[in-house]
């Protein structure tokens, strides 16, 4: 379906919804659809001074952004410069040797009370750079797992582009597509993978065998919690020679990434895996095509909807869907991002 066309159907959808009955938790907290539509919590446009100083500190698409706003072609590259500038995801989303040295200690992103000292067992699990460096993309798709994507046909047109990024572990099928080049996995799906007899750690490797040569972000340093059991997932991963590569995000990434939205006006206790996937996109690439964002339980026509695709286990409540989904609506109407919402052809 063509974005003018679904654009028309969610106006509609909005129109005959005066109120949004939410998710969930959601449902206490009734929502303007019109403001919704309208995204009345504004992107800031952030004024910048580039001089050569901050020209030279970015690559890749930092600089096209630069020479595509000295040349007037995109309003919007402000936007994508400040979170460059203040975020920096090509050198600071992954931990590295680069941007975490032996001996420093590393502020859980969740627990700032809490920190981890680096020790030299740890210092060798990690890249000796961020995998991202000196690497752009002309389309990415980041797809969600909202249950709009069910019978959607868009596994195709995401396979179609360049690098393809998904969060927690889902399946992979015709809908969704099968390309994965970073995929995420949420501390509960590996507190599951890793609760019983070492048996169980071969299904694991199998399960996440099935995305190839991908990168796996892990969640080690967001909760201590999580820290055992995201170094078992990279052990486990290793000790079977997996092709697929893990790799830690980066809490001080993850905290100014917070501090960025927050100073832009988007107030939320944390930001959930999908939104900090499409904010690493706006870095890493040119185009940005989105997919299963979807916070509701009924579609654009009407029907009912499952809250992902391939299950109907609900959301957590510390996650405010319907206002991350409401700056993807605000992204998308500047050009920055582009929401895909329809059945694809």
């Amino acid at each position: 379906m063509a974005v003018l066309s679904w654009w028309s159907d969610l106006a509609g959808y909005f129109r005959k919804r005066t109120r949004l009955r939410l998710l969930n938790s959601y449902t206490t907290q009734q929502r303007s659809a019109s403001k919704f539509l309208e995204g009345q919590v504004a992107f800031s446009h952030v004024r910048l001074s580039i001089n050569r100083y901050d020209y030279t500190r970015l690559n890749g698409h930092g600089k096209q952004a630069v020479q595509r706003l000295r040349s007037g072609e995109c309003k919007q590259c402000l936007e994508r410069i400040a979170l460059k500038k203040e975020c920096n995801a090509v050198i600071e989303a992954i931990i590295s040797k680069r941007n975490t040295p032996l001996g420093s200690n590393v502020i859980y992103d969740g627990e700032n009370k809490k920190n981890m000292k680096i020790t030299p067992k740890i210092f060798s699990t990690f890249p000796q750079e961020s995998p991202f460096i000196n690497l752009t993309y002309e389309n990415c798709s980041v797809v969600g797992n909202g249950g709009i994507l069910e019978d959607s046909g868009c596994g195709i047109q995401i396979d179609n582009t360049n690098f393809v990024i998904r969060c927690n572990l889902p399946p992979l099928n015709r809908d969704v597509g099968y390309k994965t080049n970073l995929v995420t996995a949420n501390p509960s799906t590996l507190f599951e993978k890793f609760a019983g007899p070492a048996e169980r750690h071969r299904h694991f490797v199998d399960s996440v065998d099935v995305y190839g040569t991908t990168l796996l972000a892990l969640p080690a340093f967001s909760y201590k919690r999580n820290t055992a059991v995201s170094f078992r997932a990279l052990n486990t991963l290793q000790d079977f020679k997996s092709q697929v590569q893990p790799i830690f995000l980066n809490p001080k990434y993850l905290q100014n990434l917070a501090q960025f939205w927050r100073h832009h006006g988007f107030q939320a206790s944390q930001l959930s895996s999908g939104f900090t996937i499409v904010s690493l996109a706006l870095e890493l690439c040119h185009n940005i095509h989105i997919y299963g964002f979807w916070p509701f339980t009924d579609g654009l026509e009407g029907q009912h909807l499952k809250h992902h695709y391939y299950d109907d286990c609900k959301a957590k409540t510390i996650h405010n869907l319907p206002a991350e989904f409401r700056w993807l609506l605000t992204l998308h109407k500047k050009g920055i991002l582009q929401m895909h919402l329809g059945k694809c052809k």
